[in-house]
């Protein structure tokens, strides 16, 4: 059975967990795609720039977050 769907936000928090665990060049995208229950397609589909628009947007969110303007 597929893992459920999981929001944006929720996919951000499971990949800054990877990178704040395994750091940005120990996170290799088997586990970033394991952490976040998407496949390794499906997060080229949602960051077609890879695991560095992976890191920018983790980035963009935990801005967001910590400013309160995440909604």
């Amino acid at each position: 059975m597929p893992p459920a769907l999981a929001t944006k936000a929720e996919v951000l928090d499971r990949l800054m967990d990877s990178f704040r665990k395994h750091g940005y060049d120990g996170a290799s995208l088997a586990t970033l795609s394991k952490r976040t229950g998407l496949g390794k397609s499906s997060l080229y589909h949602h960051f077609p720039g890879g695991k560095e628009q992976m890191a920018l947007e983790v980035l963009a969110h935990l801005n967001a977050t910590l400013s309160g303007t995440f909604q």
